[in-house]
C-alpha cells in the first residue's frame, strides 16, 4: 500500500462526509474549475441581467479569466462597457476572488443558460385565512414575533389553499 493511502486511513477515525471525499478527489483530479464554472453560470443571470444573459453566456474559466460567448459581434462592444460592472457584481455575489477578467468572444454557446424558474403567484388571502392566521399567532407575547408568525401562518394557509384541488 502506498504511504499516502496509509496516511489518509490513519487520520480517518469514523465516518467521513461524502462531500469531503468528493472535494478532495476534485482537487486531486483538478475538477474544481468545472465546479467554479457551474457556480459562475448560476450567478451570471443575476450579475449580468436577464437581457444580457440571453445574448452572452459563460463558456470557460481559465486561471480566473471568465470567457463568455456572445451571439453577435455588437455584444463584444457592449460588454466592453458593461464588463467591469458585471465583474464587480460577480465578485460581490460570489464572495471570493474567482474572476479577475472577462474575455468576450463571438460564437454559438455550447449550451445556453437554463430559463429562470417560473414565479409562483399565491392567491390573495381571504378574510377567513387572515382571521385563522391571527388566531394562530395570538398566543405570542412579543409584538414583532407575533407579526412574523402571523405572516408565516398566512403564507402557509395561502399555499395550502392553492395546492388543494377545487
Amino acid at each position: 500500500m502506498e504511504p499516502s493511502r496509509r496516511r489518509l486511513r490513519k487520520h480517518r477515525k469514523g465516518p467521513v462526509a461524502v462531500a469531503d471525499l468528493v472535494g478532495a478527489s476534485a482537487r486531486r483530479w483538478r475538477f474544481q474549475h468545472l465546479h467554479r464554472l457551474e457556480v459562475l453560470r448560476g450567478a451570471w443571470r443575476e450579475a449580468a441581467g436577464e437581457f444580457v444573459a440571453r445574448h452572452v453566456v459563460p463558456a470557460r474559466l481559465v486561471r480566473r479569466t471568465l470567457r463568455v460567448v456572445a451571439d453577435d459581434s455588437s455584444w463584444v462592444t457592449e460588454m466592453a462597457y458593461l464588463g467591469p460592472e458585471i465583474l464587480a457584481r460577480l465578485k460581490e455575489g460570489l464572495r471570493g476572488d474567482w474572476v479577475d477578467e472577462l474575455k468576450v468572444v463571438v460564437g454559438e454557446p455550447a449550451e445556453p443558460l437554463p430559463p429562470p424558474p417560473p414565479v409562483f403567484e399565491l392567491p390573495p388571502a381571504s378574510p377567513a385565512q387572515a382571521r385563522e392566521a391571527a388566531a394562530l399567532a395570538a398566543d405570542v407575547q412579543e409584538p414583532q414575533l407575533r407579526a412574523a408568525v402571523e405572516r408565516a401562518a398566512l403564507a402557509w394557509l395561502r399555499r395550502r389553499a392553492s395546492a388543494e384541488p377545487n
